[in-house]
């Protein structure tokens, strides 16, 4: 498929426009969007889908791993995200569930020393990464995935607007 896609694109001269003759939704007219505004559109959607989980509490394991895990506190020193698990249980200890996440305990951890226990920033920084890897998905399809710019796009939104995204996106951990 990739040597597929590099002969197609060589036959063109470089990158296929977004009007590919073998693409029947390329032709139409208005999903031929200024680059900003496709981006700016699937930004703005995926942001828009989970605007309602900023008013969100912490639930089920978001207690834990927030409110309950000292690892996330500043007054604990930081080996502690290097040396514990992600409920904040040592690695060595029978009670530790062996999950290693110490980039995440240390997101957690930034997030604290700003926002302490409110939701508010969890659920937002949450939606803003949400917004970002929309972003990049897109930008992946675009340069890697489609020769066409339109089919990019309406992948993007797919992606962007997708149900599978919403426990990810509207929990913390």
């Amino acid at each position: 498929m990739a040597a597929n896609l590099k002969s197609r694109s060589q036959e063109t001269g470089g990158r296929p426009s977004s009007h590919d003759s073998s693409c029947d939704l390329c032709d139409i007219p208005f999903l031929d969007l200024p680059k900003g505004l496709r981006y700016g559109i699937i930004a703005f959607t995926s942001i828009a889908c989970y605007l309602n989980t900023l008013e969100y509490d912490l639930v089920h394991d978001d207690v834990f791993v927030i409110k309950e895990n000292m690892d996330i506190r500043p007054k604990t020193p930081l080996w502690n995200v290097l040396s514990n698990d992600f409920w904040g249980k040592p690695m060595s200890s029978n009670r530790s569930h062996k999950s290693y996440r110490p980039l995440c305990t240390l997101t957690f951890r930034m997030n604290y020393a700003i926002h302490g226990l409110n939701p508010f920033g969890y659920h937002a920084v949450n939606v803003v990464l949400h917004g970002v890897v929309c972003l990049l998905y897109m930008f992946m399809c675009e340069t890697v995935a489609f020769k066409s710019n339109v089919l990019a796009f309406l992948a993007g939104l797919l992606f962007a607007t997708h149900p599978v995204h919403t426990e990810a996106v509207s929990r913390i951990k």
